[in-house]
């Protein structure tokens, strides 16, 4: 049994390997009292457009993994998972949703997206997963794990 009451994370999951994500979660998991809660701020915009105006929040979905990586340093590394990614990863290590409140993109957001050519990493999601900007997401431990 976990002895840790309260977990939090504010903009630091998008900067984490999806599978370091997944270790981190289980080992949250383990930590993490019965009653135990998770409170999760997450990021998924593209952080480069905080200090480049001249591209969107969106602008890294249009590279392919391989082009991506001489973009993404270690040192400000971004995983671009989206939050359909993040809630599949939170089922799989053994979390329950309680709340979660995203800021979807707007009919602007959804506009840019339709411009973008695509990677096709991201062909598979709809426009509107793509289009989500931001979450805070609180978990518990689920029953069934």
């Amino acid at each position: 049994m976990g002895s840790i009451n309260f977990i939090t994370s504010t903009n630091t999951l998008e900067h984490i390997s999806p599978h370091d994500i997944q270790k981190i979660l289980l080992e949250c998991h383990r930590l993490l009292r019965n009653d135990g809660l998770m409170s999760l701020f997450i990021d998924y915009k593209d952080h480069y457009s905080y200090f480049d105006h001249s591209i969107s929040t969106y602008n890294f979905l249009q590279y392919s993994d391989r082009t991506w990586k001489f973009f993404n340093p270690p040192l400000h590394y971004q995983n671009r998972l989206r939050h359909g990614d993040y809630l599949l990863l939170f089922q799989e290590t053994g979390f329950e949703i309680l709340d979660e409140r995203r800021t979807d993109g707007t009919a602007a957001d959804m506009e840019i997206i339709k411009r973008l050519p695509l990677d096709k990493r991201f062909e598979s999601y709809t426009t509107s997963e793509l289009a989500v900007r931001s979450a805070h997401i609180i978990l518990k431990k689920a029953n069934w794990f």
